[in-house]
């Protein structure tokens, strides 16, 4: 399993494109919303695989980042959800 930080821009949010798709993908994966545009994501797939899957989900001129990580992220006021999915992938000893 590796753990992985998704951020993204989505240029013209607004202007009724549809990105459902993207966030529908994202709630299919072990994941949580932990900021606006920044998802957490456990998953067996690469840092590349993850990206290739993302990014036929976003335009072209959106942005997509994908940063593998190892260690207990640490935050504040995050969205409703982190805390549960950081102590499942994270336990404290």
């Amino acid at each position: 399993m590796s753990f992985y930080v998704v951020s993204y821009d989505l240029v013209k949010e607004h202007s009724g494109k549809d990105y459902k798709p993207l966030w529908d993908a994202l709630g299919k994966l072990d994941s949580c919303k932990a900021q606006q545009s920044t998802y957490l994501v456990a998953s067996t797939m690469t840092k590349l695989a993850l990206f290739n899957h993302l990014t036929r989900l976003i335009d072209e001129d959106d942005r997509l980042l994908v940063v593998p990580f190892s260690e207990r992220p640490k935050f504040n006021k995050g969205f409703t959800g982190i805390n549960s999915w950081v102590a499942k992938h994270f336990p404290t000893k």
